[in-house]
């Protein structure tokens, strides 16, 4: 998985069916990938400043990630793919 720009990925995480994987990006974007197709499947952007942690709950309804800009913010990630 490569992210846009020249920094990269800070943190990765793969949901518990192993169907998608969110990167937190330097860029401050979750950036969500297929684990089986590999592509792109969203950029979210909530944070101002490099994304340093991303995790899904246990049910893979949702996806936290946390950034240098002291914000935590909660995802509702779709469940079909």
């Amino acid at each position: 998985i490569q992210a846009a720009g020249k920094r990269g990925i800070n943190g990765i995480c793969i949901r518990n069916d192993g169907k998608i994987a969110a990167a937190g990006c330097w860029d401050g974007r979750v950036r969500l990938f297929g684990v089986k197709k590999p592509r792109q499947l969203a950029s979210l952007q909530c944070h101002s400043a490099g994304v340093q942690a991303v995790e899904f709950s246990h049910d893979g309804k949702w996806l936290a990630s946390a950034s240098e800009d002291t914000r935590i913010a909660l995802w509702s990630v779709f469940q079909d793919t």
